[in-house]
């Protein structure tokens, strides 16, 4: 009698593992897609803050950095920080005001197809006083 009870409770539980798996399994690739899609945007912000950083550094050296041979150098070194990725894709607006302030803008686009329904590009911002 007792043998028949443990047989009853085993088929009873037919299935049950792998209705855990397929609840399971979406859940687990939905965290490892949302995981890698975060760390993407994380580096892209991150690339985005260091380039704006670096043309900053760079902007407050230069006389104007508003000129069109300054704002070349001020260009290539952006496009040299973000890389081959974005070099073609970046927005940057450097502006200059009348007590020698400069304030530049980045914008680097998403490229994670994921994220890019949400996000179209990420922003970074840098104001700095010119040497003069």
């Amino acid at each position: 009698m007792h043998y028949q009870l443990v047989v009853v409770v085993i088929k009873e539980q037919r299935g049950s593992v792998t209705a855990e798996y397929a609840i399971c399994l979406p859940v687990v690739a939905f965290l490892i897609v949302l995981i890698v899609s975060l760390v993407s945007l994380s580096s892209t912000q991150t690339k985005c803050q260091n380039a704006t950083s670096a043309v900053m550094r760079t902007a407050i050296e230069l006389d104007d950095p508003t000129s069109d041979e300054n704002l070349q150098t001020l260009h290539a070194l952006a496009k040299t920080v973000v890389g081959e990725d974005y070099a073609d894709d970046y927005k940057l607006d450097v502006v200059k005001d009348d007590e020698n302030w400069v304030k530049i803008k980045m914008e680097l686009p998403i490229h994670n197809k994921i994220l890019k329904m949400m996000l179209k590009e990420v922003h970074a911002e840098a104001v700095g006083r010119l040497d003069i």
